[in-house]
This record gives structure tokens, sequence and C-alpha cells, in this order.
């Protein structure tokens, strides 16, 4: 299931086909409509200056810029992010908001509604932010840090992810958080049960840690021959995956791939109900960025879980540590190599003349599409 929405007009075919001759153009209706092909078309083909289809092996990460936005301003944006949720966690407001909670509500109910409502609310907004520009082609400079510039997902399929995510939220996630909390005692939620900085930190670092392992162990045995096509064959529907795609799965995948490796680290070791919904947010952000299509400088890096889209067989973890240790990382590594080391030279100026050219194709779908209005 990938993309296949097909718009119609005559501007797009005028921006991707040579002028008719006058005898061809006398016979033809000026009333006449073309199919305008885009990348969300199933049948659309993409071609470089001569005219000849670009070999899908070099269609990933075709925009130089996609390819280059370095990984270490994401690494300092986290590091940030977690330091200021540190800071956040030994302020008095953050005390009278937790002790506030604890006495309103109780540990029970903010351990399950207080989780499952922050994750859930936090899921659909950041998730939309990419669904809007897929959708709607726009901000228009976001589209050179698109890592599969050819292949976009269309409305009616976006509609069926949102279904599919929402599905594996309410009847996989909630009766989850809610088993757990009779299986494990309630995290405390009062401010006096609260660590200091350092294993604030700390444990954030390890929890990352957890999941790295869980995930990268079981997604790699999900796409064995005797699991792939039962439990994991849905999630890859999609080669060109999208943020909200990122849960578009099986329940029996999403139990045992996406919640239980997010949740080992706060399994093994104590958290504060605070620390504990941090984390899930801190995967889930991470998560939703690296499922986007887009690496855009001071997110997390798409690069890696977007390869593994595209080839199938490499890069079956979060972070890439465990995939560099097994060794599943090597076609990544060489195709990302030639990317980032391609130079300003016959063929780099050839691809953004290409990526203009789909630029303008978009562009005449859309006028297309509002003269019909």
């Amino acid at each position: 299931m990938s993309s296949t929405a097909i718009h119609t007009g005559t501007a797009a075919s005028r921006a991707s086909k040579p002028a008719p001759s006058s005898s061809s153009a006398a016979s033809s209706s000026p009333a006449e409509t073309t199919t305008v092909l885009t990348p969300a078309s199933r049948r659309f083909v993409p071609r470089d200056l001569d005219g000849n289809a670009i070999p899908h092996g070099k269609r990933w990460a075709y925009s130089t810029a996609s390819a280059t936005t370095g990984s270490w301003g994401s690494k300092v944006v986290n590091l940030v992010v977690v330091a200021l949720f540190t800071l956040w966690q030994q302020s008095p407001t953050a005390h009278a908001l937790y002790a506030h909670l604890d006495a309103t509500y109780g540990a029970r109910a903010v351990g399950i509604w207080g989780t499952f409502i922050v994750t859930s609310v936090f899921f659909w907004a950041f998730g939309a932010l990419f669904m809007v520009a897929d959708l709607t082609g726009r901000p228009r400079w976001l589209f050179k840090y698109k890592t599969q510039p050819f292949v976009r997902v269309p409305g009616r399929e976006y509609a069926w992810i949102c279904a599919i995510s929402l599905r594996n939220q309410v009847l996989v996630a909630l009766p989850l958080i809610y088993a757990m909390s009779f299986v494990t005692a309630p995290r405390p939620v009062h401010p006096s049960a609260l660590p200091g900085p350092a294993q604030t930190f700390l444990t954030v670092l390890f929890d990352t840690l957890c999941t790295e392992v869980g995930f990268y162990y079981v997604h790699r045995f999900f796409h064995s021959k005797s699991m792939y096509t039962r439990f994991h064959k849905q999630h890859h529907e999609f080669t060109a995956p999208v943020g909200l795609a990122s849960t578009y799965c099986t329940m029996t995948e999403h139990v045992f791939s996406n919640l239980i490796p997010n949740a080992l680290g706060t399994v093994i070791v104590p958290h504060h109900w605070s620390q504990q919904c941090f984390t899930f947010l801190f995967l889930e952000f991470g998560t939703i960025c690296t499922h986007s299509g887009y690496n855009i400088p001071g997110l997390p890096s798409n690069l890696q879980h977007d390869f593994h889209h595209f080839a199938f067989d490499e890069n079956f973890g979060p972070t890439g540590l465990l995939d560099a240790f097994h060794g599943t990382n090597k076609k990544y590594v060489v195709t990302l190599d030639e990317a980032v080391n391609r130079t300003d030279g016959d063929e780099e100026r050839a691809r953004k003349l290409v990526l203009q050219r789909l630029a303008e194709i978009e562009v005449a779908a859309d006028e297309a599409k509002a003269k019909k209005k």
C-alpha cells in the first residue's frame, strides 16, 4: 500500500512533456485534460533529465540536503531536552503540579489516564505536523529534506493509517496500561518521591538503552520467515514511512515491538510517574521523527529507519548501536557515504534540476485540482 492518488489537469503535462508539434496541437481539443502523475501515484515513475527512469536503488536520499544534515545537531537537541526536563523536575512548579495531581486523582488514576492522555495527545499533535506537510506540500522549503522525494502518501491512505493507529491506542495501549497498573505497584506521583538530578538524567539514558536492546532483537525476530508475513508485513506496506505510521502495525507487533521495549527500562528500575511519562514522550518523539520521511536539522535523524523501510533487511534498531555491533547496517553505511560524498559537480546539478522539475509537477497538480473545484 504505497502512494495512490492521481491528479488530472493540463498544466503538469506541459511541465513534464515536450511541447507537441503544430499538427498534433491542431488536432487536439483545447479543453482536453491529461493525467498529472505526482509522487502520490503508484504509476509515477521518476525520470532523470534524459527521460530515463531513475533506478529504485538510487532514489533514497536523492536530495543531498536530506543526507548531509548532520546527526550531532539532533544529539545536542536531545541532550538539551533531557537537561531541561531534569531542571524542571527540581522546580517548585513541578513539585506543586505533582502534589496537586496526587491529591486530586491518586497515583493509580494518574498512572493510567494521565499516561494515556498525555502520550496520545502528543502522538496526534506532533504527527499531524508531518501529515499536513505531506498532504499540502507546504512549507515548500521542507521538501529538500525529504529522504524519499519520489513517494508521497495520499489522503485516503493517511486516513487508514490514522484508523489503525487509533485502534492500537484504544484497544492495545490503554488495556495494557490498565493491566500493568494492577500487576505492578503504581508509580509514585507525589514530589517527595522525585529522584535527584543525576539519577533523573541517567534514568532517561538507561531507558533509551533498554529500548535499543528490546526493540532491536524483537524487531529482527519479526523479520524472520516464520513471523514476518503474519505479524510485521503490515508495517512495511509503506516503503517510504510517515510519522503517524510509526504505530501502523498489527496489534501483536504493537505490544511486543513497540510498547514492551519502550517500557522495559521503567519496569527494571524504579521510576517516578513523571519520569516514566517523559521517557514515553521522549521515545515517541524520536519514533515519529524517524518515520516522518524528513531529515530535518535539529530533530532526530530519520535516515537509519527510513533506509530500513526502503531496503527492508537492515537497520533493525532505533539508535544504530546494535546494528553496528551485529553488522546489520553495511548497505546503509555505503549508501549514506555515497550520498554524503557527492560533490557539486554535474551529477549534483542534475539531481537539483530533477527535484526542481518534480516540485513544478507538484505545483501544477495543485493548480489543476484547484481549477476543478
